[in-house]
């Protein structure tokens, strides 16, 4: 069973891309969109992820399968529903605001001057939304999230100024000032990564929307796999510093933690990325274990989100994440307070009842995907709505991981705060007369 279930997750797998790029060729939906970025993750975390334990049984460490084969099959099935439904809602929705809108794209120019200087703004607020908003209870956890969105989006603009601008030193010395600035914010007390992959999914996001795409084939691959490899190896490096399990960190901890690492703390997180951090796997444990052992939590990642902004000290009931409570649930040992399994975009489904939210979680993420594809269609060519809507990529394609309440509020909540710092500077943009586009190029 196990190795049948391993087969028709990589024959989904070829459906999605076969998906993907059909309707990337025929200009139908971009091929670098909120959807498909989703999709990737979809691929990595679920499908392959879960192929890769169904053929070797390997997964975290405590979370033991006692029926590998049923668990996998039940895991193959529930992951090619929800594909069904998502893609499903998304073409419906995404037709519908094509009706709807009777909008045509727009071109608009942003200045490099003026994309530097917002940049330059933009630290400044993220660092007051930061560290001194930050402070603040209850507003705090608002303002420390909408700082996340304006570092990125400071950092997006930076780079567009760059790119208008190539061998400007003041360009280049004001993307390596806001780069760095946004980078050792983003590191101090954080004990994830996501933010700093962001800031690098984030720029190449929007270069290659305002101008990468432009660009003949072979020069727009290889700079896709420079940059890919320079956010690569940041992430490797940072996922083995933060092995401690030390929340409460600055710049000096992390350089310092980076500075100790050895070879074999290296290999292990390549080691785990290679794998999708069994997010498959840990999946397949959540079915084993749901509703037998521990009872379904109904829409528990909607109760989640809508939640995340009350302070634990204020409410000692409030739901934990499920990745927290699984820790809790297979009674691991050895690890730090802070630990949190991936629990898979199947696992949330399973632990908050799948009969509802498998239909309702398809459909949400499908009508979200939709309404901002739509978006971007409309103004991709608009560097301060590009920032906007690219500055919480990283977290879409983190979704198919898990936390997913958790994801979906870091996007939002990242969009907002780059919008917070687009929307007073929208007077500097110039509009520009439209030019003629096929569907493919308009699409992106």
């Amino acid at each position: 069973m196990e190795m049948l279930s391993g087969a028709l997750l990589l024959v989904l797998t070829a459906v999605i891309l076969a998906v993907m790029f059909g309707q990337g060729r025929s200009g139908d939906v971009a091929w670098l969109s909120t959807r498909n970025l989703f999709l990737v993750g979809f691929i990595y975390f679920q499908t392959v992820s879960g192929a890769i334990t169904a053929f070797s049984g390997l997964n975290e460490r405590g979370l033991f399968l006692n029926e590998p084969g049923r668990a996998a099959i039940v895991f193959t099935l529930i992951a090619a529903a929800f594909t069904g439904v998502f893609l499903w809602s998304y073409g419906r929705f995404r037709q519908l605001m094509r009706t709807s809108s009777g909008m045509q794209p727009a071109r608009s120019e942003l200045s490099g001057l003026a994309a530097g200087l917002i940049a330059i703004v933009g630290v400044l607020a993220g660092l007051l939304f930061r560290f001194v908003l930050g402070t603040v209870p209850i507003l705090g956890v608002i303002t420390i999230q909408l700082s996340v969105g304006m570092l990125t989006a400071a950092c997006c603009l930076a780079a567009y100024a760059w790119s208008r601008s190539f061998w400007n030193p003041a360009s280049v010395l004001t993307l390596v000032a806001v780069t760095s600035t946004s980078v050792a914010a983003l590191l101090v007390n954080a004990f994830g990564r996501r933010e700093i992959l962001g800031v690098f999914m984030s720029m190449a996001f929007c270069l290659y929307y305002l101008k990468w795409r432009s660009m003949p084939k072979w020069q727009l691959l290889i700079r896709a796999a420079i940059w890919t490899t320079v956010a690569l190896v940041a992430v490797v490096i940072l996922s083995a510093a933060r092995s401690s399990g030390q929340k409460e960190r600055s710049v000096g901890d992390y350089v310092a933690a980076i500075a100790a690492l050895s070879p074999a703390d290296l290999v292990e997180q390549v080691v785990g990325g290679a794998v999708g951090q069994f997010a498959g796997g840990t999946s397949m444990w959540v079915i084993e274990t749901r509703p037998g052992e521990f009872p379904y939590d109904t829409l528990h990642s909607l109760v989640y989100t809508a939640t995340f902004p009350i302070p634990r000290q204020y409410w000692e009931g409030k739901p934990n994440s499920l990745g927290r409570t699984i820790t809790e649930q297979c009674l691991i040992s050895g690890v730090s307070n802070e630990h949190s399994f991936g629990p898979g975009l199947v696992g949330h489904i399973v632990n908050d009842n799948p009969w509802l939210a498998l239909p309702l979680y398809g459909v949400l993420l499908g009508w979200l995907f939709a309404a901002i594809d739509s978006r971007l269609a409309r103004h991709d060519r608009d560097p301060l709505e590009v920032v906007v809507l690219g500055a919480g990529v990283s977290q879409i394609f983190a979704l198919a991981r898990g936390e997913l309440g958790l994801f979906v509020i870091n996007a939002l909540g990242t969009m907002a705060g780059a919008w917070m710092l687009a929307r007073p500077f929208g007077f500097l943009r110039r509009e520009q007369p439209d030019i003629e586009m096929d569907g493919a190029d308009r699409e992106g």
